[in-house]
């Protein structure tokens, strides 16, 4: 369901017609809500034997705000939370199942940036940032059916974000962008390799994204973000424009 979402996001920017519209806007503010879409996995570990990766949805909470300078100069600042659940099961020859791990993973992240946005028509721009990324990783995991829990809050990682794309303001009251984006602190990375379940917190999350705004009146917006990573995250709240 949320993929089609982030479609529906990209086929809305790409069908508004190009009535006469401003350069898209770089100072605003905005908070809603937040989705973590994961997917399903399965490994073959030979003599029949093979796990699978069950990932759940999760909710949770981003604000960001970009002020301009001057000269298209510009900074930026993001806070997000996110969670997810993941169960890792092994199947044998005789479709025995054995549940080998339940866990409850989440995720505080920062980001600040500055970044450089230049028009290129008059309803387009292009940017570009540099940033720092600060996320927490915490994680509740329980093997074998529950006998053995383990709680893990992990140290705080420290990274480097970039991120480029886009802006595109086809309509005064409509505007869209795509991006790319990479990050030095992935997200959860799990496997589980014969009988050993491992939990890291990756080296590293690359991917893209689109981006819808739509002027309800005045300075309010409604705003909507979808980024295709190795856990899709999905925004949708309320954009005040300046």
């Amino acid at each position: 369901m949320i993929r089609y979402f982030a479609a529906t996001l990209c086929a809305s920017i790409f069908t508004f017609g190009t009535a006469t519209a401003d350069e898209p806007k770089t100072r605003y503010c905005e908070a809603g809500y937040g989705f973590n879409q994961t997917d399903e996995e399965e490994q073959v570990l030979g003599l029949g034997v093979s796990t699978d990766l069950d990932t759940g949805n999760g909710g949770g909470f981003r604000a960001a705000c970009q002020f301009e300078a001057i000269l298209g100069i510009y900074g930026f600042g993001e806070y997000r939370t996110g969670s997810f659940d993941a169960d890792v099961v092994n199947t044998d020859p005789i479709a025995n199942t054995i549940d080998i791990a339940d866990g409850d993973f989440d995720i505080d992240q920062f980001r600040l940036a500055i970044g450089l946005d230049q028009g290129i028509f008059d309803v387009a721009s292009i940017y570009g940032q540099v940033g720092i990324i600060w996320t927490d990783y915490d994680a509740d995991v329980a093997f074998l059916d529950g006998l053995l829990d383990i709680g893990s809050d992990f140290d705080t990682a420290t990274g480097l974000d970039l991120e480029g794309g886009v802006r595109w303001r086809p309509l005064k009251r409509v505007e869209g962008s795509g991006f790319i984006r990479w990050s030095s602190n992935g997200n959860f990375d799990i496997d589980n390799v014969g009988d050993v379940f491992s939990l890291d917190t990756g080296d590293g999350d690359f991917g893209g994204g689109v981006t819808l705004a739509v002027n309800v009146i005045g300075p309010a917006w409604v705003s909507a973000r979808y980024e295709f990573r190795d856990v899709d995250i999905a925004f949708i709240g309320a954009r005040l424009a300046f």
